[in-house]
């Protein structure tokens, strides 16, 4: 809720804004649709769990995905799970050659992008992520594999960040206004002091860290602890006091501030 300022505001004007800062807003925006999606899923799953029901896990760290086809078995795992189970595999999944495979690839981003909406914009970015698929599936996955993970990381994260872009934009006039502005001069003022101050810098900062950094952290101290570390992580009371401090944090810092309604309640 707290990002949303940012992200609403200059969404609604681009031209308003400089380079930097609409740079802070687009990350903002990842970072937004990640913790409202994958926090509301956590909710459901809790939820459940107190009614004897287990849902399957929905999001793992996505934005710590090292390809385009890493981050779409991190990212909403339900739907495309879904997709890969009753489409892409019944039109013939990748058994039928290269061209078949990369058709049905299309097929399915193409309605995954008609899932979130009709508008233009989304079949658009369905089918932006198509076009990372095929790529690494042609020529690029092999590369990858050759090189660092950072550098596999830093790809990812940045065709996911400019594919947020046109997803948020709504409509594809607005998306080519945001990205021109963002690397073009266009005299935007610099409203650092209105809209980046120190607690939305600290947001995103920690948006950042939480959003998959810390994570990776911790699963490797695991890795070489040799199990020395519980299985669900710290043990039962320091853990259940660091979730009360965080969650009425969260309550303390919602209360000023106004209502955003969950990005996901519009699809």
């Amino acid at each position: 809720d707290n990002l949303a300022i940012l992200v609403n505001t200059a969404y609604a004007d681009p031209a308003q804004f400089s380079g930097l800062e609409l740079a802070f807003a687009a990350v903002a925006y990842a970072l937004q649709i990640y913790c409202d999606f994958s926090a509301y899923s956590d909710m459901a799953i809790g939820s459940a769990r107190l009614f004897g029901i287990t849902l399957m896990e929905n999001f793992h760290a996505p934005y710590m995905a090292q390809s385009s086809k890493e981050f779409w078995h991190r990212w909403h795992i339900s739907l495309s799970s879904w997709f890969r189970d009753y489409v892409y595999i019944p039109l013939g999944g990748n058994r039928k050659g290269a061209a078949c495979t990369y058709r049905n690839l299309l097929i399915v981003f193409f309605l995954t992008g008609m899932w979130h909406g009709a508008g233009m914009a989304f079949i658009l970015w369905g089918l932006y992520h198509g076009f990372f698929l095929i790529l690494e599936r042609v020529w690029l996955g092999k590369k990858l594999e050759k090189l660092p993970g950072i550098v596999g990381w830093g790809y990812t994260v940045t065709a996911v960040f400019f594919g947020w872009i046109l997803f948020r934009a709504e409509n594809i006039s607005l998306f080519f206004t945001y990205v021109r502005n963002m690397f073009v001069a266009h005299g935007g003022t610099i409203l650092l002091s209105a809209y980046l101050d120190s607690k939305m810098i600290f947001l995103i900062v920690m948006g950042v860290l939480f959003a998959g950094v810390l994570q990776k952290i911790y699963e490797k101290v695991r890795v070489h602890s040799a199990g020395k570390i519980p299985a669900n992580g710290m043990v039962t009371v320091p853990r259940m006091i660091a979730c009360m401090v965080i969650f009425w944090l969260s309550v303390a810092a919602l209360v000023n501030n106004s209502y955003n309604p969950f990005i996901y309640f519009r699809f």
